[in-house]
């Protein structure tokens, strides 16, 4: 059986009925011959002729379309687009099914390249680099077809101030980067081929740099969620080991708000606190002064 997905296939033309600011973005990369089921692609067909005529994307102005190209029957008219909406309510997914679709189809289109290449190999009587040529020719067209799916990057946030790694959400994968990295689009490209299922397209450095810089601009503290931050980690790190230690006293001090530092005897637990922390987090190097202003801030 070719690679096909028709549960994505049906989501990504549910997620645009619902919402048809999405085709924004997937009219980029997907085309109705990405479908494997024809009537997919036709219904997609449809919403794409809409879209480039800046005209409304509903069930109405489908089934219109539909119509006039004498293909509404033999998709299953506005019952089918009904039966669409009903397992699609939200459009937050669109992208990530629409890639499912694009994938897919580079994937049937690489069996038969396969196929091609096997038949060039079966014929060949000439010169090796010209079989080989052609070969190639096929799997270009291939690479240029996974390329054109855009580079989708989102959440992006600091975690840690000196060697800082960052997060960001790329084509709706997390993956982890180092500033190095982040900033050098060869390097970044490769991790991404390696930690996601997807091929960044090509992009010139200078554009990368321009673009990555907007990104970083806008980055906010809080744009990850809380358990991800590094103020969070040490926080709950220095809870936990409270409370493996069963250190009442210095516990319920720490949770009542009072400075730990206040008298010897806490003191010095609170030093014990702060190894232990380290120790926790495999950091030996966390600072101290960072580590106490952070507990008061916290109320500790």
């Amino acid at each position: 059986m070719a690679p096909h997905n028709v549960e994505a296939e049906e989501s990504t033309l549910g997620s645009i009925i619902v919402d048809p600011g999405v085709m924004d973005e997937v009219a980029l990369f997907l085309k109705p011959g990405h479908f494997f089921r024809e009537h997919n692609g036709w219904i997609y067909e449809a919403m794409l002729a809409l879209y480039l005529h800046d005209d409304p994307i509903d069930q109405v102005t489908i089934c219109q379309q539909l119509s006039a190209a004498n293909k509404l029957e033999a998709t299953g008219g506005a019952g089918y687009l009904s039966m669409l909406i009903s397992r699609t309510p939200t459009s937050i997914h669109a992208m990530y099914y629409a890639q499912i679709v694009q994938r897919t189809f580079v994937y049937r289109q690489l069996m038969q390249a396969g196929g091609a290449i096997t038949q060039i190999a079966a014929t060949a009587n000439g010169s090796v680099a010209d079989a080989l040529t052609q070969a190639q020719g096929l799997l270009e067209k291939l690479w240029e077809e996974a390329e054109r799916t855009p580079l989708n990057i989102t959440n992006l946030r600091r975690i840690g101030r000196d060697s800082p790694i960052y997060h960001l959400n790329v084509n709706g994968v997390d993956i982890k980067s180092e500033a190095k990295i982040l900033l050098d689009y060869k390097a970044f490209r490769q991790q991404v081929l390696e930690a996601c299922d997807f091929i960044p397209p090509k992009m010139k450095q200078d554009e990368w740099e321009a673009r990555i810089n907007r990104l970083l601009q806008s980055m906010k503290k809080d744009l990850g969620p809380p358990e991800s931050s590094e103020t969070h980690l040490v926080w709950f790190a220095a809870r936990s080991h409270l409370r493996e230690c069963q250190v009442v006293d210095t516990h319920e001090e720490f949770m009542a708000g009072r400075v730990l530092e206040k008298n010897e005897a806490l003191y010095i637990r609170g030093e014990h606190l702060l190894q232990g922390v380290r120790q926790r987090m495999k950091n030996p190097l966390l600072k101290a002064h960072w580590f106490w202003d952070l507990m008061k801030e916290h109320g500790a």
